[in-house]
């Protein structure tokens, strides 16, 4: 799922997680019969945490605390989906990309830090 974020220090990035997870077999009938659509409600949760947690970073923190992210989406989800028949098995931040912009703006100061070196 992508997840839509401005950080700390206005840079629009995008959050890629991947969820997996499963109905647990003693509690088949709340999976089934409690929610009507569980992939948006763990969507929701996702984005709750996600951006509540993720503009209080700068882009290099960001980057940095990729998987204190992850854990904390994790910890979310298992405590709010336990009740409702699932596991969450894993979470993972696959991805965070910087807005287009920025990234020509990162890559264009790097090439003239190497033009630099060579003059």
């Amino acid at each position: 799922m992508l997840i839509h974020c401005i950080l700390q220090d206005n840079v629009f990035v995008t959050v890629v997680a991947s969820i997996q997870y499963r109905a647990i077999a003693e509690k088949a009938s709340d999976a089934f019969y409690k929610l009507s659509n569980t992939r948006a409600q763990i969507q929701s949760y996702v984005f709750d945490v996600i951006r509540a947690s993720v503009p209080k970073l700068d882009l290099d923190s960001t980057f940095e605390q990729k998987n204190d992210i992850a854990k904390a989406v994790e910890e979310e989800l298992e405590k709010a989906m336990s009740h409702y028949g699932f596991e969450i098995v894993q979470t993972l931040i696959v991805d965070i990309e910087p807005d287009e912009r920025v990234k020509r703006a990162m890559n264009e100061i790097n090439a003239g830090l190497k033009l630099s070196f060579l003059i």
